[in-house]
């Protein structure tokens, strides 16, 4: 792992098939994640490289709020305490 002026920016591997291997991974379980968390995810992250530290915090914690009235997030709960795999529709 490295930082970069207090961020973290990621694992560093040591050859492109061990990345490729690496991304594909990150790529699937991203793709198994609800499709609004992963939105506002990036939304937050974006906004957040522009803004000062307070900002962004606040900027995450908004975002965070509007995905807890989400359809996906009670989803998530309820596939959570009957131990199964959640059914995101990203609404």
């Amino acid at each position: 792992m490295i930082q970069d002026r207090g961020n973290l920016v990621g694992n560093l591997v040591g050859c492109e098939p061990e990345a490729l291997g690496q991304a594909r991974e990150m790529a699937d379980a991203i793709s198994k994640s609800a499709p609004l968390a992963v939105m506002l995810s990036k939304a937050a992250i974006n906004r957040g490289l522009q803004l000062p530290l307070s900002e962004g915090l606040a900027t995450e914690s908004d975002l965070a709020f509007l995905l807890s009235f989400t359809r996906d997030r009670r989803e998530g709960v309820a596939a959570f305490r009957e131990k199964r795999p959640p059914d995101f529709k990203g609404e």
